[in-house]
């Protein structure tokens, strides 16, 4: 947690950061967490490197080093290598800085860590960068970019999108440049990140100054200026005055250059930023040259070459230093292992102390539980005896109660031998009467049985009628059909036309109570057997079948079935119900050529759910309760048998469903229910 708030903490307030950091290594050293105590010195030594102070800066790192060492945290290690190698390139020694990075891309790529991998290669783009060799850069950033895309890390992308731009605008592909330039800014804009967003804004005045493009240069680098000091990045701010300086220098405003150049080195100097200091001294004795000024161009240039002649020096010393850290780090082990014997001791005199203590606690507790048990034992006896004597005046009661009682039940048992004899001759009252109804029983089950027999009889004829009439009137119905098709084509008379058309229109209604009547009788004697069926076809099927009967289409139609599936079910019933609402949809529309039908069917749960809907002349409130009666007619416009709503409840049933009407203020609406199980 300490560690964490550290983190935090850096790039806001670094005092915090570093008090957080520091804590955390005490923490971790009294509880022996090593790994815990070598990220608090890793963290402790990016705060002393954000403030200028390399040297310490290096120290620290060191000793993490070793703690991780001693932890086998090689991911630890890794990391503290990349910030040993930043700090290198803060101080111009590029190739310590590549040595340092190609060592924790090594340790990386052996433990698998995706991301930390992904900011090595950034960091040795960097580095190769400002080696001049801008192609094996591009390699690195690319490598980068690919893995933070694989991790989807917008920020990672960012910084790589950044640095591609930057390599791209040295090249003179500024175009190019630009184009990353904006998918860095797009990630960084998402992300609300101020310093991003001001370094991607240098970025870009760098290469509008390459450009030529001087004014929208200048605006980008104070747009960078402003959100680098409203986040406190020295750097940043260092780098947004050298480029407000080169805008300058370039347009030949040599006093503005010279200020924003004098303000930048400050601010790199105030954390040692070497490349940024020689950059500003290198432009400073150009603007000095360009004024005549001879005397301190000569001064800034001397300082440029004793700064470069400090860096390329530093690389032998650079070795030295680590060789004299490595021997300080073993010192400050060997210390650190005698001050934790130390604290062991301590710890163990602490610990039996302790224990002393806790033994006498624990006595005096014992000796007051003992104290209290013997106290309740002797409440508990004083109880005991209380209740045994209450238990004996009750005991003697209980007694003259139960003397009482066993008079009363002699008495009892007198009345109830009285009562027993009467109970005798009662029951012998209805065996006799018990004889009597076993007789009307078997008499009146006879009859019964003799009356379904009949009953079934005569279903039996019904049915055998209703077939055979429905078939024999339908062959007459066919010829008189024909005869009338015939009149309605060899007649010349009009009103003859019209009679032959009204007999067409009663024979086509006949056939249709005939055709009703046989599929109720077909319904209600059918046993389900289910097929596997198409919802979708066997409703258009059906839509279909219905327009063809009857000679007439719907004006508009639209199914909507959100089954894809094939469903298990007995075709011949579903096609009962659904034939029959859509039958009622088309001749109830409110005109002819005009009618709507809707089909929705969808599952909830187990359950399929088909809905009907039409815009015909719908149901009045009067007559909703009784549509699904056998012949009832809910409009006088109605021509039918008054069947069709009842064959299709029937069939609902059948399939273990329900069929319902549905109040609604723009349709007449069926809901079809049926179980999937």
């Amino acid at each position: 947690m300490l560690n964490a708030l550290s983190l935090a903490f850096r790039n806001v307030n670094p005092d915090s950061a570093m008090y957080y950091a520091t804590e955390a290594f005490e923490l971790a050293g009294v509880l022996g967490q090593l790994s815990e105590k070598g990220t608090a010195l890793h963290y402790m030594g990016v705060v002393s490197r954000m403030k200028g102070d390399y040297a310490k800066s290096n120290v620290y790192f060191s000793e993490a080093i070793g703690s991780f060492d001693q932890a086998n945290d090689e991911k630890g290690r890794s990391d503290v290598l990349n910030s040993i190698a930043v700090t290198y390139y803060y101080l111009g020694a590029y190739d310590a800085s590549v040595d340092y990075a190609l060592q924790a891309l090594n340790i990386k790529e052996e433990i698998g860590d995706k991301k930390g991998m992904a900011n090595t290669f950034n960091n040795l783009g960097v580095l190769f960068d400002m080696q001049g060799k801008p192609q094996e850069a591009l390699k690195y950033h690319y490598e980068s970019l690919f893995i933070e895309k694989a991790l989807n890390n917008e920020a990672g992308m960012a910084s790589s999108y950044n640095n591609i731009g930057l390599i791209h605008t040295k090249l003179g592909h500024y175009n190019r440049a630009l184009s990353y330039f904006d998918s860095s800014m797009y990630i960084r804009n998402g992300q609300d990140d101020a310093k991003g967003i001001a370094n991607t804004l240098v970025s870009i005045g760098e290469v509008y100054i390459k450009m030529g493009l001087f004014d929208k240069a200048r605006s980008h680098y104070k747009r960078a200026l402003g959100l680098h000091e409203q986040v406190f990045n020295t750097e940043g701010i260092a780098n947004s005055f050298y480029g407000l300086g080169l805008v300058a220098y370039h347009e030949q405003d040599f006093s503005t250059a010279l200020g924003y150049f004098f303000r930048s080195m400050e601010a790199a100097r105030s954390i040692s930023m070497k490349r940024i200091i020689a950059d500003n001294l290198m432009y400073i004795t150009l603007v000095y040259e360009a004024l005549h000024d001879y005397e301190n161009a000569f001064v800034y240039q001397k300082q440029y070459y004793q700064l470069n002649d400090t860096v390329f020096t530093e690389d032998a010393e650079q070795r030295m230093s680590e060789m004299q850290l490595q021997y300080e780090m073993k010192k400050m082990e060997r210390e650190l292992e005698l001050k934790d014997k130390e604290i062991e001791i301590r710890d163990l005199q602490i610990f039996q102390g302790q224990l002393w203590t806790y033994s006498l606690v624990i006595w005096l507790i014992l000796l007051s539980l003992l104290g209290l048990m013997m106290y309740l034992r002797s409440r508990f006896e004083r109880r005991v005896q209380r209740m045994l004597k209450e238990q004996n005046t009750k005991i003697l009661n209980q007694k003259e109660e139960i003397a009482k009682q066993r008079d009363e039940i002699k008495q009892s048992n007198h009345r109830l031998e009285e009562a027993q004899d009467v109970i005798f001759m009662q029951n012998e009252r209805l065996k006799s009467v018990n004889a009597d109804l076993e007789m009307m029983v078997r008499k009146r089950t006879n009859e019964l049985e003799e009356s379904y027999k009949e009953l079934l009889e005569v279903n039996a004829e019904l049915d055998t009628f209703l077939y055979k009439a429905s078939h024999d009137i339908k062959g007459p119905l066919l010829r008189m059909k024909g005869l009338a098709d015939l009149g309605k084509i060899e007649s010349t008379d009009p009103k003859e036309r019209v009679y032959f058309q009204k007999m067409d229109e009663v024979i086509h209604q006949m056939d249709g109570i005939l055709s009703r009547l046989l599929s109720f009788n077909k319904v209600k004697h059918r046993i389900p057997e289910e097929e596997q069926i198409d919802l979708e076809a066997f409703i258009q099927k059906t839509i279909h079948e219905v327009e063809l009967r009857e000679q007439e289409s719907f004006a508009h139609k639209q199914v909507e079935v959100k089954v894809k599936e094939p469903i298990q079910i007995d075709a011949f019933l579903l096609r009962e119900i659904l034939y029959n609402l859509f039958d009622n949809a088309l001749q109830f529309a409110k005109e002819r050529n005009t009618a709507v039908l809707v089909v929705e069917a969808f599952r909830q749960d187990n359950l399929l759910i088909l809905l009907v809907k039409d815009k015909g002349l719908g149901v009045a409130e009067s007559v909703q309760d009784r549509i699904f009666e056998i012949f009832f007619r809910g409009t006088q416009r109605s021509q039918g048998s008054g069947l069709g709503l009842y064959i299709a409840k029937v069939a609902a049933t059948k399939l273990h469903g329900a069929l319902k009407y549905q109040r609604h203020p723009e349709y007449t609406v069926f809901q079809l229910v049926l179980s999937m199980e």
